[in-house]
């Protein structure tokens, strides 16, 4: 993510203005809900990114905290609104949550957010597919 030149991928305060407006960009993410995907991929590896501080007083780990708070909370929203366009995605981001819950790279409240969206993912996809063959 390059805006007028500067290494936006690294710097939390940068960052956080721009990721904010992923919320602002449902409307377009149902109308091209191929792409949702993508948008979707990225948010999430932004926790990736965005290591948890390992000291609460250090310079910028407020920022970082607060980055990924609104990461893990777009994505539910997301979610909640294009539930039918991602379903596809559910097991790729089922995986993605797994391995960062389980190298601890997310939070307590980062991991509700994680496990809401896979929730959410799940249920759409279980609409969309029908009745199995057995019920």
């Amino acid at each position: 993510d390059m805006l007028l030149g500067v290494d936006m991928t690294r710097d939390p305060a940068l960052v956080t203005p721009v990721r904010q407006g992923f919320i602002a960009l449902i409307p377009y993410m149902r109308i091209h809900g191929g792409k949702s995907a993508s948008v979707l991929e990225r948010l999430l590896s932004l926790l990736h990114c965005f290591p948890l501080p390992m000291d609460p007083e250090a310079p910028g780990a407020s920022d970082t905290a607060v980055l990924r708070r609104r990461v893990a909370g777009s994505s539910v929203k997301i979610g909640e609104a294009l539930a039918q366009h991602l379903a596809p995605l559910a097991t790729q981001v089922e995986a993605m949550v797994r391995q960062m819950v389980n190298e601890g790279k997310v939070s307590p409240e980062e991991t509700a957010h994680l496990y809401e969206l896979l929730f959410l993912l799940a249920g759409a996809s279980s609409s969309t597919s029908g009745p199995s063959d057995s019920e």
